[in-house]
C-alpha cells in the first residue's frame, strides 16, 4: 500500500484513543507522523506494514477533508506576508534536511545550529516546526490564524519604546526609532526608484537618496543651491533597519533581472539544473507542463453545425517515469486558467475522471492523484503572482525554462508531436500543411468531434502512452536493470513508488480547486443564484430564505470559484473561515447541466447575434402592430363623436349600464350562434345516403321517430343540392 506525503490518517490507538497524523516523510518501509489534535506533538515514527495491516483490518481510513483552513488566508496583507516569510526563514534551512529533522537524536542538533544562525529561541522554532508540519508542509501553513485570536482585525500596534537590541551609545546617540509601515512604504518606493535599476548603485546609495528626499526638515540655500535639512537620526531608520528590511522585501532574482537585464540573467546567473532527469531521483520529483493547440476544428456539442475553432491541450508529465499525470482539453489558453485545469486534474481520482466520460478504467491504470515537489513550465503562466500562491499554498518549487531554452521541456514537447503523428489520419477535420493555400481544402469543414468526444479521444491516447508505450530511449539505471523494469510508464512509475522515495504529495481534490480554480462574484436574486446567466441554489440559500429576501429587499453578491469544465456546479467560498458550499443548477437550467463554460458562451453569443440579425424584422412588425392599434382606437373614437348624442347626461350614460349590458349580451348571443346548416356534400357522402336509402327496411328500425325526420330532412336537401 502506498502512504505519500501529507496524507492524512485515522486509526484506534492500543489505548482505545483516535489518533489523527498527517504523514511527513516516507521511504516505503518507515515513515514519520505528526499528531493533528496534540498541542504540541513531535514527529513520530512508524512502520508501514503495521499501518497496513491497520488498512487490511479496516481500522486505518484515510482523511481527505482537509481539516485545517490555512490554505485559504489571503495573502492581500502585508503584515501577514512578513510575518510569514520571518517564519520561513527561522525553518527553512532545517526543514529540507529530510529524514534528520524528525529523528530525535538528530534533531537537537539541528535546532541549535538554527538557534545560532537565526537568533530564535529554542520555544520558537518548535513552535514554527509544529505550525509547518500540522499545516501540511507548506511555507502559507505560517500565515497568521488571526481568526482563533481575540481582537480580530485590530493589528498590534508599536509604543513609544523602540523594539529590537539597543544601541551601544543609546546613553549618548539615542536609541532610534521603530519603523512603520509608513517607513516600509518609504523602504520599498526607494529600493524601486534608485537600487533596482540599470545604473546598478549600491546599497548605500539607495539610502542616503532615501533620506535626502524623504526625511528632510526643511531647506537651506548655500551658494544658491537648495538643499535639505535632514532630520535627526532618531527620526530616521538606521542603515541596519534600512538592510533588514531590503533583505525582507528583496527577490534575488527579480532584482538581478533588473540592474542586469532578463537575458544576462538567463545566461550567466540563473541556476544550472540539467537535462529533464538530472533532478527527477523518483516519481513527483518534478513534474513538467506545457501546452499545445491541437491542429484540428471542433464543433459546439448544443449543434454541429457551428464550428467552435481549435482545442488547446495541456499535458502534465512526471520526468521520472514519463508517466501522464494530468490533462486538461478546452479553450482557454494557453492561459493561467487552462493551467490550473490541469493541475486540479493532477490531483483527481482518474476514475471518477474517465467514468465522466463514459471510460470505464481500474485505479491502476491510471494510478497518479498527486503533486510533485517541483514543476517545470516555460515562463507563461508560471510566471508572476499567481505562480506564487501555487508555490506557497502546496510547497511546490516552480522552475521556468530560459528564454530560447525549450529543449529543457523535451519530455512533454515529444508527447505532443507524437500525438499529432498518431491521431493525423484518423480525426476529420485535422489541418494539413496546405491549409489555406488557394486550391486547398477547407478542413474546417471536416469537423466532425465536439469538445465532449475529443476530450474522449485524448483520454484514450493518454492511456495507451502510459500502459503500452515503450520508452526506447529511457536509459535505465542499475538497479532497474538488475530487477529487469519494463520500460512502460506505468511499470516504471509503480517501481519508483516501491523503491524511491520521490516527493509525491497529497491534497483533495477540492481543496486544490479552491485553491487554484478561477474566482468571481454571482448575484443572489429571486430566481436563484445568478453567474454568468446561469442559476443555482444550495442548502444555505434554501434555509436562510434567500431568494425570497431578495425579492422583498434587494440582491447582494458572494463569492464563489467556478471550473471552467463544468457548468453543472460552483463553489461558494467563506473568506473568513475557507468553508464552501457547493451549490446546483436549477431544474429549469438543464441545457446548461455537463457544460464547459466556452459551449455556455457560445450558445449565449449565439442567441444574441440571433436576435440582432432580426432585430429590424422585429422592429417592423413592432411599427405595423402599434399603427395597427393606432388606427383601431382612431375608428373607434370617430364613430363614437358621431353617434354622441349631446342631450344626454352623464348620470343617463353611467345609470342605465346593466340595462345596456343585458341588450347586448342577447344581440352577441344571437351573433355567436352555431348555425349547423350543412352546405356542401363530397360525392362519397352522398352515394353513402342513397346506398343507405335503398337497402333499409323503415319497419325493422328500431331508432326514435326524431331519427326518421333527421333522414327526411337529409333526402330533400340532397334534392335541392341535385337540383341546384
Amino acid at each position: 500500500m502506498l502512504f505519500t506525503e501529507n496524507e492524512i490518517i485515522q486509526y484506534t490507538s492500543a489505548e482505545g484513543d483516535e489518533i489523527l497524523e498527517r504523514i511527513l516523510w516516507s521511504d516505503g518501509v518507515i515513515l514519520f507522523t505528526i499528531n493533528l489534535n496534540d498541542d504540541a506533538p513531535l514527529p513520530e515514527k512508524r512502520l508501514v506494514s503495521f499501518l497496513t495491516e491497520l488498512l487490511k483490518d479496516k481500522q486505518l481510513n484515510f482523511i481527505t477533508e482537509e481539516p485545517l483552513t490555512a490554505f485559504f488566508q489571503e495573502r492581500a496583507k502585508e503584515s501577514h506576508t512578513l510575518l510569514r516569510e520571518e517564519r520561513w526563514s527561522a525553518i527553512s534551512n532545517i526543514v529540507e534536511k529530510e529524514p534528520e529533522i524528525y529523528v530525535r537524536e538528530l534533531r537537537g542538533a539541528l535546532i541549535k545550529e538554527q538557534q545560532s544562525r537565526t537568533k530564535k529561541s529554542k520555544r520558537l522554532i518548535y513552535k514554527y516546526l509544529r505550525q509547518y508540519w500540522q499545516g501540511g508542509k507548506t511555507k502559507d501553513s505560517l500565515l497568521p490564524l488571526y481568526k482563533n485570536s481575540g481582537g480580530k482585525g485590530k493589528m498590534r500596534q508599536l509604543g513609544r519604546n523602540k523594539v529590537g537590541r539597543p544601541k551601544k551609545f543609546s546613553h549618548s546617540v539615542g536609541n532610534g526609532m521603530n519603523v512603520t509601515e509608513e517607513d516600509k512604504r518609504i523602504i520599498q518606493v526607494s529600493i524601486t526608484k534608485w537600487y533596482h535599476t540599470s545604473k546598478k548603485n549600491p546599497l548605500s546609495f539607495t539610502y542616503k537618496q532615501m533620506k535626502k528626499e524623504f526625511y528632510g526638515d526643511g531647506y537651506r540655500f548655500e551658494n544658491g543651491v537648495k538643499k535639505p535639512i535632514l532630520k535627526d537620526a532618531n527620526e530616521v531608520p538606521s542603515i541596519g533597519q534600512f538592510r533588514y528590511w531590503f533583505s525582507q522585501f528583496n527577490n534575488i532574482e527579480a532584482t538581478s533581472k533588473k540592474r542586469n537585464g532578463s537575458r544576462n540573467f538567463n545566461l550567466k546567473e540563473r541556476a544550472l539544473l540539467g537535462n529533464s532527469r538530472s533532478e527527477a531521483v523518483g516519481p513527483g520529483s518534478k513534474f513538467q507542463i506545457d501546452a499545445t493547440i491541437a491542429d484540428v476544428y471542433l464543433k459546439s456539442s448544443y449543434n454541429k453545425e457551428w464550428i467552435i475553432g481549435r482545442p488547446v491541450i495541456y499535458v502534465v508529465i512526471d520526468v521520472f517515469s514519463r508517466l501522464i499525470v494530468g490533462l486538461y482539453v478546452g479553450l482557454e489558453g494557453p492561459s493561467w486558467i487552462g493551467m490550473i485545469m490541469a493541475l486540479c486534474n493532477t490531483a483527481a481520482d482518474k476514475v471518477e475522471f474517465c467514468k465522466r466520460y463514459g471510460i470505464d478504467i481500474e485505479p491502476q491504470d491510471w494510478s497518479s492523484k498527486y503533486f510533485p515537489s517541483a514543476i517545470l513550465g516555460d515562463r507563461g503562466e508560471l510566471v508572476g503572482k499567481r505562480a506564487d500562491v501555487l508555490a506557497d499554498a502546496f510547497n511546490i518549487r516552480i522552475e521556468n525554462t530560459p528564454p530560447y531554452r525549450a529543449d529543457w521541456k523535451g519530455i512533454v514537447e515529444r508527447y505532443f508531436r507524437t500525438f499529432h503523428g498518431e491521431v493525423k489520419p484518423f480525426l476529420p477535420g485535422y489541418i494539413d500543411k496546405d491549409f489555406q493555400k488557394r486550391g486547398a481544402r477547407d478542413y474546417r469543414l471536416d469537423a466532425k468531434f465536439d469538445l465532449e468526444e475529443f476530450t474522449q479521444l485524448m483520454i484514450k491516447c493518454v492511456l495507451h502512452h502510459n500502459n503500452e508505450h515503450y520508452l526506447r530511449t529511457y536509459h535505465k539505471d542499475e538497479e532497474m536493470i538488475a530487477q529487469n523494469v519494463e520500460l512502460r510508464p506505468r511499470d516504471i512509475w509503480e517501481w519508483g513508488i516501491q523503491n524511491r522515495t520521490g516527493k509525491l504529495k497529497y491534497y483533495s481534490e477540492e481543496l486544490v480547486k479552491l485553491t487554484l480554480l478561477p474566482r468571481a462574484e454571482a448575484t443572489v436574486t429571486s430566481q436563484g443564484i445568478k453567474f454568468n446567466k446561469m442559476h443555482y441554489s444550495c442548502e444555505t440559500a434554501l434555509k436562510e430564505k434567500w431568494f425570497e429576501r431578495a425579492r422583498m429587499n434587494k440582491s447582494w453578491k458572494v463569492k464563489i470559484s467556478h471550473d471552467p469544465r463544468n457548468t453543472s456546479f460552483i463553489y461558494m467560498r467563506d473568506e473568513d473561515t475557507g468553508d464552501y458550499e457547493r451549490c446546483y443548477l436549477l431544474e429549469h437550467q438543464e441545457r446548461y447541466k455537463n457544460r464547459t463554460y466556452q459551449d455556455v458562451v457560445f450558445l449565449h453569443n449565439y442567441e444574441e447575434m440571433t436576435y440582432q440579425a432580426n432585430q429590424n424584422r422585429i422592429d417592423q412588425a413592432d411599427s405595423d402592430h402599434i399603427s395597427d392599434v393606432e388606427a383601431l382606437v382612431s375608428k373607434a373614437e370617430k364613430s363614437n363623436n358621431e353617434a354622441e348624442i349631446s342631450n344626454v347626461s352623464n348620470h343617463v350614460k353611467v345609470k342605465g349600464i346593466q340595462e345596456n349590458r343585458r341588450a347586448e349580451k342577447e344581440r352577441n348571443r344571437n351573433f355567436e350562434s352555431f348555425d349547423i346548416k350543412r352546405q356542401e356534400y363530397d360525392e362519397k357522402e352522398i352515394k353513402f345516403i342513397q346506398s343507405s336509402d335503398q337497402n333499409t327496411d323503415e319497419e325493422s328500425l328500431s331508432f326514435p321517430n326524431s331519427v326518421d325526420k333527421l333522414r327526411k330532412v337529409q333526402k330533400e336537401r340532397l334534392q335541392n343540392v341535385r337540383r341546384g
